[in-house]
């Protein structure tokens, strides 16, 4: 089968701000490979443009008010309302506030999810920042978070085994990120330690960890007491670092940072998890066995249900997954071949989906742009139409405990 022009990365040329451009705009000051090589973690406005009301069809000025004002801001909050109104239907919410975290564990495959996990521009930076440029990947599916003041969402902890990661190098590709739908603040925001990828950093961190009797084998590793130490600070040159993002930014960050949450919470914060992961020659095995299997994935989104594994190894079911689709999760399709092949409905040796890679990663500049706005637009419309099937179908399923007709928006 023909492959890409991005299967021989060295030869296409393509870079980080190359994509930046043709996605977003002119890059900033700083070249992202250059924060990315010194921080390890990179912050993207990526998703701003899911506020242009244009994409709609909406022809009034910007300042001018219309159903659109907006863009899909206010369908993706009344989305996430809608899961918030199901997840208080049946958690304790003491429990909430104290152990879960902010997971909303009842949203897999909201249409916000879909979209993000489907689009083209943001699976472009992965293939281009993973250390291996490995352009065949898949979303594991997973569930969103959101917080309200008072939960308790502080935390600290690596999402690789550290031992296997530098005995074998295992899950050393697996890039991480998150996209915000909420503004942050300092107070509200994910911290990392930015640079322990560097020069040996984490092993010699993990030989401290391991003197000190606090080294385990876990699928990740929770940052404990006693495990990151003044002294370690000093020594190292490293400190806990804020990275506060806007509503519509993706953050990808290094699997080697620690990394965790300001808490206890005090807004309302909202972030979906893509969690790209690489499929291997065979198209079947991925980037970790933990993971599962592509068939597996790929029958997740087909069935909208959660996924088995996640890719740090946990089971669906241990992270407190419900058995079944949400009776509310509606196919978000029809976006593309690349958008179908990182949801498992097309395999990455399709010649449609190599064609569009072609294009995103191709030599003509215009050409990508025009393919990334077309892809917006469709993106877009799908939503608006897709969203009101949402609404017809909670409504249908849930009755007189409906969101939207306890809300009156039906």
């Amino acid at each position: 089968m023909p492959k890409p022009r991005i299967d021989q990365f060295a030869a296409s040329g393509m870079t980080a701000d190359e994509i930046y451009t043709r996605v977003i705009g002119p890059p900033p000051t700083a070249p992202i490979a250059d924060l990315w090589d010194a921080d390890g973690s990179v912050v993207i406005p990526l998703f701003r443009w899911l506020g242009e009301k244009k994409l709609l069809g909406c022809t009034h000025s910007a300042d001018v008010p219309c159903e659109h004002t907006g863009g899909l801001w206010s369908m993706i909050d009344l989305e996430f309302d809608m899961y918030e109104h199901h997840r208080a239907q049946g958690e304790n919410p003491a429990e909430e506030s104290v152990t879960s975290m902010g997971w909303l564990r009842c949203m897999w495959h909201g249409l916000i999810q879909q979209l993000i996990r489907q689009d083209p521009a943001y699976y472009a930076f992965y293939v281009l920042l993973r250390p291996d440029h490995a352009w065949r990947l898949i979303s594991v599916p997973w569930y969103s978070k959101s917080t309200s003041a008072g939960a308790q969402t502080a935390f600290r902890h690596l999402d690789i085994n550290i031992p296997r990661y530098l005995s074998r190098g295992r899950s050393a590709n697996i890039i991480q990120g998150a996209v915000t739908l909420s503004d942050e603040d300092p107070a509200n925001c994910t911290e990392l330690l930015l640079g322990m990828h560097r020069q040996g950093l984490l092993q010699q961190w993990w030989e401290r960890v391991e003197q000190r009797g606090l080294s385990n084998q876990n699928v990740v590793h929770r940052i404990a007491s006693g495990m990151w130490t003044a002294a370690d600070e000093a020594d190292f040159g490293l400190t806990w670092q804020r990275q506060v993002c806007h509503r519509g930014d993706a953050r990808i960050s290094r699997p080697e940072l620690p990394y965790g949450s300001t808490g206890p919470a005090t807004q309302v914060r909202r972030t979906v998890l893509p969690w790209f992961i690489g499929i291997g020659e065979d198209h079947e095995q991925l980037d970790t066995h933990d993971a599962g299997t592509w068939s597996a994935v790929a029958a997740s989104h087909r069935d909208l249900i959660p996924a088995e594994r996640g890719t740090p190894g946990f089971t669906s079911v241990h992270r407190g997954a419900v058995p079944y689709a949400f009776p509310g999760a509606v196919h978000l399709q029809g976006l593309g071949a690349i958008s179908d092949a990182l949801v498992g409905r097309r395999r990455w040796t399709n010649t449609s989906v190599i064609s569009e890679l072609d294009v995103l990663f191709g030599a003509d500049t215009h050409a990508a742009e025009v393919f990334i706005q077309q892809w917006r637009q469709r993106a877009a419309q799908a939503f608006l139409t897709t969203f009101q099937e949402v609404q017809r179908l909670e409504v249908l399923y849930y009755g007189v405990n409906s969101f939207f007709r306890l809300r009156g928006l039906v």
